[in-house]
């Protein structure tokens, strides 16, 4: 017979105190010291060694549990679509979860589809930071708090990488190319803890050294989970103060082609230079990193990243998203666009569908269309189901009830 071992720990927020279960039946409970903010929704967090996943419990009685990431399969995707929604899917999504009655018949058909499929695990619908800025901000917190229980339930711990990881990768991709270097683009989507943050405000918790070694990776998951859960069903509001410095520079860029004029070549000449200077801090970390020469990097810059930029899976459409709607006289700019292009765009170039709003959606499949790749954005759920079940193995079910 074995020695005994632990087989549950249950982390109470309410009381401060943790209780470890062991295999003999034996309990131990100690004082943590740590208590939960009156805004925090989270009231027990349970896990399990042989379960992989953390179970969390709210103060208002719901329970959802949360994988968590195998070190060894950070990616586990098993050849199942995955899926990219924006914000206002997910809002219908977590309407259709709570059974109102506020959405048309079609949409709440399909969302109860998607729903279906993804509590299967048939689909992939992962979580980016841009939703969880956008779900902080709602003003609504009883909708707010079922939103992000619908983001935590129906994502299964699958992030969208930060774009601005996947921008720097895909630049030193690029320039690994023009020295005959292999670099390989991190996975887009993926469980990996912190990888929906951008790599330059990613902490990591670090236990002592007496922790065991063969438990950090499981403990770094669970404060990922845990960290997560807790922005996102939080019951205070994060009001932030958004600047406008990004939305005032495209307006100002678009309204100058309007009135300069010029053939369409030229404009896309001048998108081109806006778009490289846009993205020159990011061209200039690249460089460092690839430690090569300032010849070597004009040379990179006036030829090859130009010519590889049609091929390069996001920053090329980003870069056509960009130009297509510079191009359209009267364009006006949005705040929310920076939002759309960056995570659209990633969404785009990376999941095998993006749902969005009808004008976003016809930006990605025409810059889409313009690169010679194939279309994968649509607006409305129920384009979205049909989409699966023609171009991947899901086959349709009966009707759900």
């Amino acid at each position: 017979m074995g020695h005994p071992r632990i087989i549950l720990a249950t982390l109470n927020l309410a009381t401060g105190t943790t209780t470890l279960v062991r295999s003999d039946g034996k309990e131990a409970v100690f004082d943590t010291g740590f208590v939960r903010p009156d805004s925090s929704r989270i009231a027990r967090l349970q896990y399990s060694p042989g379960v992989s996943a953390v179970l969390v419990t709210t103060t208002l009685g719901d329970s959802v549990a949360v994988p968590l990431a195998d070190e060894g399969d950070l990616a586990p995707v098993d050849d199942r679509p995955v899926v990219y929604l924006d914000q206002n899917h997910w809002s219908t999504l977590s309407k259709v979860a709570r059974g109102s009655a506020r959405v048309k018949r079609p949409e709440m058909e399909a969302a109860r589809r998607l729903i279906y499929w993804a509590e299967q695990r048939r689909i992939i619908l992962p979580v980016s930071s841009g939703h969880c800025v956008e779900t902080t901000e709602w003003p609504d917190a009883e909708a707010r708090y079922h939103l992000g229980l619908t983001l935590e339930r129906l994502s299964a711990g699958w992030v969208m990488r930060h774009p601005l990881d996947i921008e720097n990768a895909e630049l030193t991709h690029s320039l690994g190319n023009t020295l005959g270097q292999r670099r390989e683009t991190p996975t887009v989507f993926t469980q990996e803890p912190g990888a929906m943050h951008d790599a330059s405000s990613r902490s990591d918790y670090e236990p002592g050294s007496d922790f065991p070694d063969d438990h950090r990776f499981a403990l770094q998951a669970m404060i990922e989970a845990a960290v997560k859960f807790d922005l996102l069903t939080d019951g205070d509001v994060i009001e932030r103060r958004r600047l406008n410095k990004w939305r005032l520079a495209q307006q100002e860029f678009s309204d100058r082609l309007d009135q300069e004029g010029g053939t369409s070549h030229q404009k896309r000449q001048a998108v081109m230079a806006f778009f490289m200077a846009d993205i020159r801090h990011m061209m200039a970390t690249a460089a460092t990193h690839a430690a090569i020469s300032t010849q070597e990097f004009y040379d990179w810059l006036n030829g090859d990243f130009v010519k590889q930029l049609i091929a390069v899976p996001y920053l090329g459409l980003r870069h056509e998203f960009l130009t297509q709607k510079h191009l359209n006289r009267a364009t006006t700019w949005q705040d929310s666009d920076l939002i759309d292009m960056m995570y659209l765009c990633l969404g785009g170039a990376y999941a095998d569908l993006v749902v969005c709003e009808a004008s976003a959606a016809s930006h990605v499949r025409q810059a889409q269309r313009r690169l010679g790749r194939e279309q994968n954005a649509v607006s409305r759920l129920s384009e979205a189901v049909g989409w699966l079940t023609q171009h991947s193995s899901i086959e349709r079910d009966p009707p759900l009830r």
